[in-house]
């Protein structure tokens, strides 16, 4: 997304109206004013950044970043489908007995570790 000298001064603008109603929105100008420095400093070193050696890693990790986050939402897609199927079921022992098949099946495709220290701490020694 291009982000203009425009945009940001009309961000950093409408901010300082919402301050000066009495808002605390330091936290909002901060952000621009990261944003701004990040643009401004795109825009005057474009060349560079594209020829630096760490352009291609940061374009593959964003590549496989968005890859991660389509897989995430298709798992939690199916996690409300396995949801709704169980709360379907009619009878209260049906419905037990949907829950402990479903958790069968998802341990059934975890290692045998997973979670085993998720509620625990570990002593520093």
């Amino acid at each position: 997304m291009e982000i203009d000298d425009y945009s940001i001064i009309l961000g950093w603008f409408w901010l300082k109206v919402v301050e000066r109603a009495g808002f605390m929105v330091d936290f909002a100008l901060d952000h621009v004013k990261s944003i701004a420095a990040v643009a401004f400093f795109i825009r005057d070193n474009k060349c560079s950044i594209e020829d630096s050696p760490f352009y291609e890693l940061h374009k593959e990790i964003a590549k496989h970043s968005k890859e991660i986050e389509r897989r995430k939402v298709k798992i939690e897609n199916l996690k409300k489908r396995t949801h709704d199927s169980l709360s379907r079921n009619s009878t209260e022992k049906s419905r037990s007995e949907a829950k402990s098949f479903d958790k069968a099946l998802e341990l059934n495709w975890k290692s045998a570790a997973a979670g085993l220290l998720d509620d625990h701490e570990i002593p520093k020694l």
